[in-house]
């Protein structure tokens, strides 16, 4: 499950949030998930507009490729392009299960998209994702790259921007100081 924890509003922090994630991702809970959907929720307020929404996650398009979750879906191969320094496939898919990942209230939103892979690592380089319930158009496309002190391509930069009623609102993301939360277990036999 992705989400996204806001540190930061106009420069002042929001509150003490190390804490709440310590505890979050280490601490046994009867409803860690419910935790996460609250966490992911709250988060959601400080969004720009007035279109609610807590899909902009930067890791949400990659629920689409889930091994679990392709089933769901459409794919295919479209094309090739060159981003950066990686020559990519580009894949393309259409969701078409029912009920939908992504739920508008109560309504299904099927989401279409697509992942720029690297040829020759099979990488992910970017992706993108699209929805559409009437009234409201997103898009969110997502840059993955290499940083320090983590062994694997993380979401680097994300632009997401939304339609509604002749109004548009868009925003970019960097991503940043990555960490890697480890958990040491340890028997003990008496």
């Amino acid at each position: 499950m992705g989400f996204r924890d806001v540190y930061q509003v106009d420069g002042l922090p929001v509150r003490d949030h190390d804490a709440r994630l310590m505890k979050l991702f280490a601490g046994p809970a009867a409803d860690t998930i419910g935790h996460a959907r609250q966490l992911a929720d709250e988060s959601a307020r400080y969004n720009l507009g007035s279109v609610k929404r807590n899909i902009n996650v930067p890791t949400m398009a990659l629920a689409y490729i889930r091994r679990e979750n392709q089933d769901r879906s459409t794919f295919r191969l479209s094309g090739n392009a060159k981003i950066d320094d990686a020559q990519t496939q580009v894949l393309t898919f259409t969701e078409r299960q029912r009920p939908t990942i992504i739920r508008s209230g109560d309504e299904d939103t099927p989401a279409t998209g697509r992942f720029w892979i690297d040829s020759s690592t099979g990488r992910i380089v970017r992706s993108e994702i699209d929805v559409k319930p009437s009234p409201l158009s997103a898009t969110i496309t997502v840059t993955y790259g290499a940083v320090p002190k983590v062994d694997i391509w993380v979401p680097v930069a994300m632009v997401e921007s939304y339609k509604q009623n002749g109004a548009q609102i868009s925003g970019t993301a960097s991503y940043s100081n990555f960490r890697r939360f480890d958990v040491t277990v340890a028997t003990t036999i008496k």
